[in-house]
């Protein structure tokens, strides 16, 4: 090997040494810094839902460790999809339950898929004038028939079932498709009614008069039993350290990623939208509309 190449080689075992190096002290100083620490943990979940992956592994990461104490998490969405909503409810009653308090505090908008998730807290703040509720199921998507009869583009379609292709933007719904989407959203709409009806305390008649999909101020959703206070978000941290038994609570958030140039492009609307592709076009969604 020549002397260069042995240089080089060096060279590049020490940046991949120091990189690892950099990769373990950081977790390690990060526990260490934490050990023994009553602290509150603090995590936004902001814009259109449609995935849940990236913020359950991080939610349930904190959640489990030991100088953790209680949670709060801030939620400014508007929904989203349904599964996703559905599975972050689920870690969040799964923190809950296994002990810790997790307090939402709502910001300006926790409403449909939004909400769905905020009942998976201990307690529920919000502002007054926050928009909330839109308990509701939608399903929407386009239909080109027309435009492509105009252009003279035809959509041929092989299909193993009479249902296969529901949504097609090539052709137009049947009465049979409107029944078996109409089905679906009825199904949809009953878990998210059934999650209100479990975890707040409003009754099965006063709940069906609110829960057609209107909008409703914080002020209206405590009255209406589905919040439990109006509170900012200082207030939500104060409370989920009082339950917790901290007198003066210390806050952590998660680590900030680096911004890419793609981030700073992409808002979460438009990452949606161009995600259409992942998930076909017709998507069920606790959203408000």
């Amino acid at each position: 090997m020549k002397r260069s190449d042995k240089i080089f080689t060096i060279i590049i075992l020490g940046i991949v040494l120091l990189i690892l190096i950099g990769l373990f002290t950081g977790v390690t100083n990060t526990d260490v810094k934490y050990k023994g620490g009553n602290k509150v943990f603090v995590i936004e979940l902001r814009g259109a839902i449609s995935s849940s992956d990236k913020f359950v592994k991080k939610l349930s990461g904190y959640a489990d460790k030991d100088y953790v104490k209680a949670l709060v998490i801030r939620i400014d969405s508007p929904g989203g999809s349904v599964g996703a909503s559905q599975e972050i409810y689920r870690e969040i009653k799964r923190i809950r339950e296994n002990g810790k308090p997790v307090v939402i505090s709502m910001a300006s908008t926790c409403a449909s898929g939004g909400y769905y998730i905020a009942l998976g807290g201990s307690k529920i703040l919000t502002n007054p004038g926050t928009v909330t509720g839109s308990i509701g199921v939608i399903v929407n998507f386009p239909v080109f028939k027309e435009l492509m009869d105009k252009v003279g583009i035809e959509s041929n379609t092989i299909k193993s079932g009479r249902y296969k292709d529901t949504g097609n933007p090539g052709r137009k719904m049947t009465a049979a498709d409107s029944l078996r989407f109409q089905t679906v959203v009825d199904k949809l709409y009953q878990q998210f009614f059934n999650a209100v009806l479990e975890e707040r305390p409003i009754g099965e008649k006063r709940l069906q008069n609110v829960a057609d999909g209107r909008i409703l101020t914080g002020q209206e959703a405590v009255d209406l039993g589905l919040a439990d206070s109006l509170g900012t978000l200082h207030d939500a941290v104060n409370l989920a350290g009082k339950m917790a038994g901290i007198s003066e609570p210390e806050i952590i958030r998660p680590k900030k990623k680096e911004l890419t140039l793609l981030d700073l492009l992409m808002n979460d609307r438009l990452r949606e939208m161009l995600s259409i592709e992942d998930k076909g076009f017709v998507t069920f969604k606790y959203l408000l509309k």
